[in-house]
């Protein structure tokens, strides 16, 4: 159920976006500003910690612009362009100004902190009240503490209630705690994600509830269409491991991609965009080096006894992707696929309690079988038909034939089987020819 139409922005989510005011999210938040749907808030504090944070994250960024490993990169037009038109001040300008546009048209107001007195906040320091707790670090709670307190004195005065968008903790110990009275009724609520409250306020628009609804539909019966969209772009994003030994990653295969969640962002009669998370499943070979019996050599001063091996693990990771589909005149047989926004990067943690050590002979033996120019168990003369049996002893009850390794007289052998792939597939050599020529 929406409880309040106002949202109150923490810095965080900005630097959780990378500054990237052309992200999908605060496109469909100023769409929902135009239509006078929401108010945006965030206080004065706020955005001097955004301008700061600018600052710090565009400075950091930009150092590693020249450090020595990119000189590989010297000999590209572009970026030298990029260097030569881009200097710091530039590039913090161009976020500055990217931001101060995102203000303006997404109408924030902001809330002040002048009427903020400092014992207030030191008492709450002293009593440990959020954004205060254990934590020996306290300098950065100070400038929540202030932005909490503006917060909740404007709650106050204007007897408005809001939800907070911030993945700090603290907030949302705030806003547990904001009783307003003693019937469990609060000023604030806690959101980790904005399109959860986007997702919300379409749902609560009536005229847009059909709308909303038809959209859900098509994004639940094209999940399979959506997921072989999304997995080629998966499987040749970035892949990084992370591990207690030294590891890398040098082989991908995805095998799967399931919706958890799907929220809309923006929605009308003949387009949407969702932000959806995703479970992806997939196979990852990872070169290891063990350090474990190492012994060092005092006379040659080296380490001595490291091993080198590979491993193949099965693994699940999370993403989230915004996808844009349409369906012109509002019809699902014109659904369509626009684009898909996806993370460029993933880290896969070699050290994963729940992945499964695979082997590709393991593999091979338990994933289903694709064997065509057959049908009803007999071979076609045209190479018409296929069909599906769950893994290699199902298929090889009809056809005995069947080898992963080796072709044989009336079959191929298993195409992909040298890799993992997400099935086996077997070819009547009457279909090989046919397909040859």
């Amino acid at each position: 159920m929406l409880k309040s139409r106002n949202l109150i922005l923490d810095t965080q989510f900005f630097i959780d976006k990378r500054f990237d005011f052309g992200h999908q999210e605060f496109i469909a938040l100023i769409e929902l500003v135009k239509q006078d749907l929401v108010s945006v808030y965030m206080t004065d504090i706020t955005v001097r910690e955004v301008h700061k944070k600018i600052i710090d994250e565009i400075g950091t960024a930009y150092t590693k612009l020249n450090v020595s490993d990119l000189r590989y990169l010297s000999i590209i037009p572009s970026f030298k362009r990029f260097k030569q038109t881009y200097n710091l001040e530039k590039l913090i300008s161009f976020f500055k100004n990217n931001f101060e546009s995102f203000i303006k048209k997404c109408k924030v107001v902001i809330i002040s902190s002048a009427e903020i007195k400092v014992m207030q906040i030191f008492e709450d320091y002293c009593t440990m009240q959020p954004p205060f707790n254990d934590k020996k670090d306290k300098k950065a709670e100070f400038p929540d503490a202030f932005a909490l307190a503006a917060i909740l004195d404007w709650a106050r005065k204007t007897k408005n209630k809001a939800y907070l968008l911030s993945k700090d903790n603290d907030w949302k110990l705030f806003a547990e705690k904001s009783y307003i009275s003693f019937d469990d009724d609060r000023y604030f609520e806690s959101l980790q994600e904005l399109p959860s409250f986007i997702d919300l306020v379409l749902r609560n628009e009536e005229a847009l509830k059909d709308v909303v609804n038809f959209a859900d539909k098509l994004i639940a019966s094209k999940a399979d269409e959506i997921a072989d969209y999304l997995i080629p772009k998966i499987q040749y994003s970035g892949f990084t491991s992370y591990s207690d030994a030294e590891t890398s990653i040098f082989e991908v295969s995805i095998l799967s991609v399931e919706v958890v969640l799907a929220e809309a962002l923006l929605c009308d009669r003949e387009s949407a965009v969702y932000s959806i998370d995703f479970t992806c499943t997939g196979i990852f070979g990872f070169d290891v080096t063990d350090y474990s019996e190492v012994i060092w050599d005092p006379e040659d001063r080296v380490y001595l006894g490291e091993t080198d091996f590979t491993v193949f693990q099965k693994q699940s990771f999370e993403l989230t992707a915004e996808i844009e589909i349409s369906y012109a005149d509002g019809l699902e047989k014109n659904f369509q696929i626009e684009s898909a926004s996806i993370e460029s990067d993933f880290i896969i943690n070699y050290d994963d309690d729940e992945a499964e050590t695979l082997t590709l002979e393991d593999w091979n033996n338990q994933i289903p079988v694709l064997v065509c120019g057959i049908q009803e168990n007999k071979i076609t003369e045209n190479g018409e038909g296929s069909m599906y049996f769950d893994n290699i002893s199902e298929a090889r009850k009809a056809f005995p034939e069947l080898n992963i390794t080796k072709p044989g007289k009336d079959f191929t052998q298993a195409l992909g089987a040298q890799n993992f792939k997400p099935e086996l597939r077997f070819e009547t050599w009457k279909l090989f020819h046919i397909l040859s020529d």
